[in-house]
């Protein structure tokens, strides 16, 4: 297959190989058991450290490609190396061919695995995605003849639109060429034809399928008639939204939502559930004593005191990926997971009934109005959700009111100085009124894309929210934001009874520098110490801060 495409900006091809891994022998095993999941996942654990250029062959693609549909693979390296990848293949191809791509079967066939599975998040491999889509568009509406690979690229392009969210630019011609592809497909459906699969999921792969009435009549005919029998895209694309819609009324409610803020954040949460999710990593069940030394970093001193029996709230559940990663993980728990959005909810109790996950229970609720809930909760997890507040103190000081003394509580909230060009370009966005719908960031990415927003944020496109709509809405079109220095970290929690017990979810390579920096602080414990790390490393908490968290337990009175 041949694609055109202008040539990529030289900053794209820019980047520091990582050193190499243990490639060879996570092949050797998948030589011996190809499918194995495990195996699949021991692969993907060396790509982290694996060079890209002395990895290449047409072995280690087939292994990229089981890797990226193995359901169990929820690693964002492994969406990041495939991109990185496949950038730099095209790119390498593009440079020989003076724009003109012929790309190798092999690689086209780890393209569509990419599509079909993941996000892509490279910014130099999407203008080649957009000529594949661009030319499979125009193969439909002329009736041309395509190949059985090329209609299986329309639909991985298709549930990849799904996943982005449709950010990605189109021209004027497409958007002509579309209406007679549309009116291909509802022709064949009124009448009663079978509908031609190219221009069903080219049209997938521009529009929401779900909001074409012909479309939703039709997938809910035959869903009607056996669910084994519908296709898994139209599946993905329709009919799971279906069931989503039935499921919103039925939501318990446990709070009204009154606060102004309030309202505003669930209003773009209703609009943008965020985020859209396929795949759940694997983790061994554990009790709870084990999952707070695993996922909170503690040490078994701090968590002696743990009941076998845990009650945990997630509180800002969204799409629900974190609480039924957490039942799923957490043996003899039970889990409440709340959130404003009622459509974030219905994608997660979907996603729970799909995996038949029986400790979790979802509500909407506001965090505001929880002030009924005391000593209620073992561990309560809030993760990104309290910088979206008005008055995030107030939230927390209601998570701390349901949190029962000595329990523990995971925040993750946003850094100030990790964030610098997010801030920035949310102030330039405001400036030159960008709208936060998706017309509006497709053009922040067209503008950003000819290079007149590049400049003054280049780092911008290294984030993962950048590649899709709802979690580029997240990123810089947020209604409401806030950010913290680690010392206003610190006199937040001294205020609100807490204890900082550390931060979890950092890299071992960080805590290794930290602990060869400041061996002063050997448990990590040290707000100060960690903002004078943080000044040294800036990037230390891209993602956002998260603290572990302990609240007082009542000091016992001496009789008199």
């Amino acid at each position: 297959m041949s694609i055109h495409t202008r040539p990529i900006p030289s900053r794209a091809r820019v980047g520091a190989k990582p050193p190499r891994g243990s490639v060879s022998a996570a092949l050797a095993a998948l030589d011996r058991a190809p499918s194995d999941p495990a195996a699949l996942r021991a692969f993907v654990a060396t790509l982290a450290k694996a060079d890209m250029e002395r990895a290449r062959s047409a072995r280690f693609e087939a292994a990229l490609a089981r890797a990226l549909a193995e359901p169990s693979v929820c690693n964002l390296t492994i969406q990041s190396f495939a991109s990185a990848y496949l950038a730099g293949r095209f790119m390498a191809a593009a440079d020989k061919a003076d724009g003109k791509v012929d790309v190798p079967p092999g690689l086209l066939n780890l393209t569509i695995a990419h599509l079909y599975h993941r996000l892509n998040v490279s910014l130099a491999l999407e203008p080649f995605l957009i000529a594949f889509r661009r030319d499979l568009l125009e193969a439909a509406r002329d009736g041309r003849a395509v190949s059985a690979q090329q209609i299986a690229l329309a639909e991985a392009l298709a549930r990849h639109s799904f996943t982005c969210e449709y950010i990605w630019l189109e021209a004027e011609a497409e958007t002509k060429a579309l209406e007679t592809v549309q009116r291909q497909v509802e022709t064949a459906i009124a009448q009663g034809a079978d509908v031609p699969a190219l221009p069903l999921f080219v049209l997938g792969a521009y529009r929401p399928l779900d909001r074409i009435p012909a479309l939703r009549a039709w997938v809910a005919l035959q869903a009607a008639q056996g669910l084994e029998r519908l296709d898994p895209t139209l599946r993905l694309l329709v009919f799971d939204r279906l069931q989503e819609e039935a499921l919103i009324p039925r939501i318990e409610t446990l709070t009204a939502i009154e606060d102004a803020t309030s309202a505003a954040v669930q209003a773009q949460y209703e609009e943008n559930p965020y985020p859209r999710w396929r795949h759940l990593g694997r983790r061994t069940p554990v009790d709870f004593k084990t999952y707070l030394s695993r996922e909170l970093a503690l040490a078994p001193a701090l968590t002696a005191s743990a009941p076998a029996q845990a009650r945990v709230l997630v509180a800002g559940c969204g799409t629900g990926q974190h609480p039924i990663s957490l039942a799923l993980s957490l043996t003899g728990a039970t889990v409440l997971a709340i959130d404003l959005s009622r459509a974030s909810l219905a994608y997660a109790s979907r996603e729970a009934r799909v995996r038949g996950v029986e400790n979790l229970g979802f509500a909407h609720a506001d965090i505001l109005k929880l002030d009924g809930l005391e000593d209620a909760f073992d561990l309560i997890e809030a993760m990104g959700v309290l910088h979206h507040m008005r008055d995030p103190e107030a939230g927390l000081a209601v998570l701390v009111k349901a949190l029962r003394p000595g329990g523990f509580l995971r925040l993750g909230l946003y850094s100030r100085l990790a964030r610098r060009a997010v801030i920035a370009m949310r102030s330039r966005i405001a400036t030159v009124g960008y709208r936060p719908d998706l017309e509006g960031m497709r053009a922040f990415r067209r503008d950003f894309f000819l290079d007149r927003l590049y400049a003054e944020a280049p780092e911008l496109c290294s984030f993962r929210d950048f590649y899709a709509t709802s979690e580029l809405r997240d990123l810089i079109f947020h209604v409401q934001e806030r950010d913290y220095t680690t010392s206003e970290l610190a006199e937040m929690l001294d205020r609100n009874g807490l204890e900082f017990l550390g931060f979890s979810g950092l890299d071992a390579d960080i805590m290794q520098r930290y602990r060869a920096e400041t061996p002063d602080d050997p448990t990590g414990t040290d707000l100060a110490a960690w903002g004078r790390f943080e000044d040294r490393h800036p990037e230390t908490f891209r993602g956002m801060y998260r603290l572990s968290c302990r609240k007082a337990a009542p000091s016992a009175v001496s009789p008199a």
